[in-house]
């Protein structure tokens, strides 16, 4: 009676282990996406991903890199909208590898900047949205003689 419990927890244990692994090393494999039109597999991880970078502030405004990589090379609008709604920039691309520098002029009245990436059937693929606040910072000398 006692062998036969051992021998129970012993191959219970045995399978819950095997069973966590393999949920573990599959949990590990990345996903992939298949693109039928060049038989090849893209990690979809980074398939049509929106990378928007803040540069800084400059004499001329507002500083953005802007990447998306654009895996089947179809068109798509690249959109730039103030918190209105009211588009600041609009351009049409299909390259697979976009990459964008943005200069955009200081405006105390923008509160935030939309950037999306907007297919050519006019289906949103990605936004970013960007709040802007402003400090501003007076330096006051007083010179007595």
């Amino acid at each position: 009676m006692k062998k036969q419990t051992l021998n129970t927890i012993a191959k219970r244990f045995f399978l819950g282990n095997i069973l966590a692994a393999a949920l573990f090393l599959s949990a590990q494999a990345k996903a992939n996406t298949f693109l039928p039109e060049n038989n090849t597999y893209v990690d979809s991880t980074i398939a049509n991903k929106l990378d928007l970078k803040y540069l800084g502030n400059s004499a001329e405004g507002l500083e953005f890199d802007v990447k998306y990589n654009n895996v089947s090379g179809k068109y798509f609008s690249f959109v730039i909208k103030d918190e209105n709604g009211e588009v600041l920039f609009e351009q049409s691309y299909n390259s697979k590898q976009f990459y964008k520098k943005v200069q955009l002029p200081s405006v105390a009245d923008v509160k935030s900047l939309t950037f999306s990436i907007v297919s050519d059937k006019n289906k949103l693929v990605q936004s970013k949205e960007v709040k802007i606040t402003t400090n501003t910072v007076e330096d006051v000398f007083v010179r007595i003689n």
